[in-house]
């Protein structure tokens, strides 16, 4: 399974924020050993941990496993599933086959239970393509940014350019918004990124968020903590929501609440926040028996940024379950653009690069049509001694292309501020 896919020999710069650090958790670092220890096995696998606190691990056992004929009841199958930005791409999928101790889906508000439990592991088998689918900045101890050119793609050069294209191209009425994306690369200057500390510096940092992992049996490992539900199915209510406009966060209550004021009256953010409302309301009305908007746009404050949100609540039509209602949703205008067969052309035109897992979305479904899936942003693609973050900015009419780079730069600070070294003190 290629996680993400990078050009070869392209380099990428990174930003100018200092790392935060975050103070260590049992729970989290329970979550983060076990998918480590799985990673380290080279096994193939999937690990969610919600800001709820149900969490789970599910895996492809190898070839040379030893089979287990034993079967749940047919009432408690789950399928799990990482897919692509480009659903034309192949996505993994696991099948459940049998389970080795009680999967903790729904929790108490601590979400420690789930964690005590956190043996409780999926296995599954790898089964193809999902029904539906179309096939200078003070860095942490242990890491620095490898350096860029100025004209190499994902420069603040390319970026800035590629954002002034797309709002030309929004002017012109060829598309309303588009997502462009970047990346940044780290390279640990001592041994190699430390996969469980980094995951538990992600769930103990971002107490809001999803927390995912995936990783591919050679070693690589695609991880974040997102703050964007693609959509939650419990029987036929539906639970999602609208989140796009950005400000930063300082942890100066003060100067972050300034911000937040002017994040809910700027006229750019409002724009582009009421195209990514608009959107998911129409993609849900034919599957929707009821659609309930909530008043918004409200601001979502995450550990470093602050975001305007919509929230959504439907009553699913008879039939529809998870899987009918991600097909619908999936890519939103939070990370694509819209018209969305307009904005799939300019990026495959502009972009250049394969945003593989990244904008993608992770999640599970129950046999009943339950289930979760989350968007895969604020993730980090980790590969031995080095690391590649994500993050994108949405252009629309009015964009400003050095705003929209220090955008990215505040959402790759989730990441970032969260790698780890093996050995480092940087905790």
């Amino acid at each position: 399974m290629a996680v993400v896919t990078q050009p070869a020999g392209v380099q990428f710069r990174g930003l100018n924020r200092p790392h935060a650090a975050v103070r260590s958790s049992a729970d989290a670092a329970g979550f983060g050993a076990r998918f480590a220890g799985l990673v380290h096995a080279g096994r193939t696998a999937i690990g969610w941990r919600s800001s709820g606190g149900g969490a789970f691990i599910a895996t492809v056992p190898n070839s040379h496993d030893v089979e287990d004929t034993a079967r749940p009841p047919a009432d408690t199958d789950i399928e799990i599933w990482a897919v692509p930005f480009d659903r034309d791409e192949s996505s993994t999928m696991l099948a459940f086959e049998r389970c080795l101790a009680r999967t903790v889906w729904h929790v108490d508000e601590s979400g420690y239970r789930a964690l005590e439990r956190i043996d409780s592991t999926i296995h599954g088998r790898r089964v193809g393509r999902r029904r539906g689918a179309q096939t200078n900045p003070t860095p942490a101890v242990g890491i620095q940014l490898v350096p860029t050119s100025d004209d190499g793609m994902d420069s603040r050069t390319w970026f800035e350019e590629c954002v002034r294209r797309a709002e030309h191209d929004c002017r012109a009425g060829l598309v309303e918004k588009v997502v462009v994306a970047r990346s940044a690369r780290w390279r640990a200057t001592r041994g190699t990124f430390d996969v469980a500390a980094t995951l538990e510096a992600l769930v103990v940092g971002n107490p809001g968020a999803t927390v995912f992992a995936v990783t591919d049996g050679r070693g690589d490992v695609f991880a974040g903590a997102t703050p964007e539900l693609l959509a939650r199915v419990d029987g036929a209510q539906l639970t999602t929501h609208a989140l796009a406009g950005t400000a930063a966060r300082t942890g100066r209550p003060r100067v972050d609440a300034v911000a937040a004021e002017r994040l809910l009256h700027s006229d750019k953010d409002r724009r582009e926040h009421k195209l990514v409302v608009d959107d998911i309301g129409r993609r849900l009305a034919p599957v929707c028996r009821r659609l309930q908007v909530g008043p918004g746009p409200r601001i979502r404050t995450l550990a470093a940024v602050q975001h305007l949100e919509t929230p959504f609540r439907g009553l699913l039509c008879d039939g529809i379950g998870l899987r009918e209602v991600v097909d619908a949703l999936h890519p939103t205008p939070a990370v694509c653009g819209l018209p969305r067969a307009a904005a799939r052309r300019w990026l495959a035109t502009h972009e250049t690069w394969d945003r593989g897992l990244y904008a993608g979305h992770i999640g599970f479904e129950r046999a009943d049509g339950s289930g979760a899936s989350a968007v895969a942003i604020r993730s980090v693609l980790i590969t031995g001694a080095e690391a590649t973050t994500f993050a994108g900015a949405g252009v629309v009419v009015g964009s400003d292309p050095a705003a929209e780079w220090r955008e990215t730069q505040w959402k790759m600070q989730t990441a970032t501020a969260c790698l780890r070294v093996r050995g480092s003190d940087a905790r």
